[in-house]
């Protein structure tokens, strides 16, 4: 009953956002105990086998789920379509340091930026000190001077952006969602991010989300007020003109998302997320294999850190059809941080 409960109201209600957030392992381990008590337990009589057989098909059930809907195992023997003609990354980099990142991410090129398909980098909570320049370098086939380097990197709030096509627009707002942090009177108010890019196939716009990790509110109750910080959102562009002085140009909100990626603080398949991003396609439930869990990495006991497997999928990308489809859903341990790196590559949606 929890599971399904869990299915149904996902993060609509606080009680039931607990319940969606428990991992889906845990139903299936629980049930498989259930199911192994009632075997050896059940006394012998006429109505031994039908007391068995409810738990083992209950457990079965489970597996089933687990395999299918929230692994999508499935997803591995579809096709792929098209060629990929967009890599997108997005990674919150909490706890990481600049000097476990700057030699692995020039040298070792974990997300192999040096490919031909034009990539784009959505990092939240980034190291400060690292040389970002060198970085978008990789992302881009010729050398980029520093004059130009804003028109492939971009700050703003707690975002940095990095792109191998041109940035030819940006913005970032606060969500001013007042979350609660386990740290004693740091209040996280949440962020957006976007960037429009043209990778030669016209105008694409990707926004990059951070939601507060409070786990006293709903993340239901995150939608409206991020709505109505982004259309509130101001802008200030300057533009050249023929006679030599920039043009002050200011706008309000961000353009429609093509691509959506962030950590949203909840698990996959929340209404939450979907009501924020009406419209578009979860990544990982077309094409992702696995249980692709992002957090946590490690956790801090006892003055220690541990690391973990991870077991929740905070992370998330989506992608809005008819203009973009996902052709493959990966993450990756960058060995810092308390949080893995995602990865989707896109073909056009033609």
């Amino acid at each position: 009953m929890a599971l399904v409960a869990a299915e149904a109201f996902t993060d609509h209600h606080h009680w039931s956002q607990w319940l969606f957030w428990a991992p889906r392992e845990a139903y299936l381990l629980a049930t498989i105990v259930l199911a192994c008590l009632t075997i050896f337990l059940e006394p012998a009589g006429p109505r031994r086998f039908w007391a068995r057989l409810g738990p083992f098909a209950l457990a079965c059930l489970v597996l089933f789920h687990t395999i299918f809907i929230h692994w999508r195992w499935h997803n591995a023997v579809r096709p792929r379509p098209g060629n990929t003609e967009l890599r997108v990354y997005h990674w919150n980099a909490t706890e990481a340091t600049d000097e476990a990142l700057q030699d692995f991410l020039r040298s070792s090129d974990p997300f192999a930026l040096r490919r031909g398909s034009p990539a784009c980098i959505v990092i939240v909570n980034p190291p400060l000190r690292l040389d970002w320049p060198d970085i978008v370098r990789m992302l881009a086939a010729d050398d980029i001077p520093m004059d130009r380097m804003p028109d492939h990197l971009r700050r703003g709030g707690r975002f940095i952006v990095l792109s191998g096509p041109v940035i030819s627009q940006s913005g970032w707002t606060s969500l001013e969602l007042r979350g609660i942090t386990t740290d004693p009177g740091i209040i996280d108010d949440g962020a957006a991010v976007y960037i429009t890019v043209d990778p030669g196939l016209g105008p694409t716009t990707i926004w990059g989300i951070d939601w507060p990790s409070d786990p006293h509110r709903t993340r239901a109750g995150f939608v409206g007020p991020s709505l109505q910080a982004i259309d509130d959102s101001a802008h200030v562009r300057y533009h050249p003109t023929a006679a030599g002085p920039l043009r002050r140009e200011v706008s309000t909100g961000f353009p429609r998302p093509d691509i959506a990626l962030g950590d949203f603080n909840t698990g996959r398949r929340s209404a939450a997320v979907s009501a924020l991003l009406p419209g578009m396609i979860d990544v990982h439930d077309r094409v992702g294999v696995g249980p692709d869990y992002t957090w946590p990495r490690f956790m801090r006991l006892h003055g220690k850190d541990t690391v973990l497997t991870p077991f929740l999928s905070l992370d998330q990308a989506w992608v809005r059809p008819g203009t973009w489809r996902a052709r493959a859903y990966r993450t990756h341990d960058l060995g810092a941080g308390t949080h893995l790196a995602q990865e989707i590559e896109l073909t056009p949606d033609r």
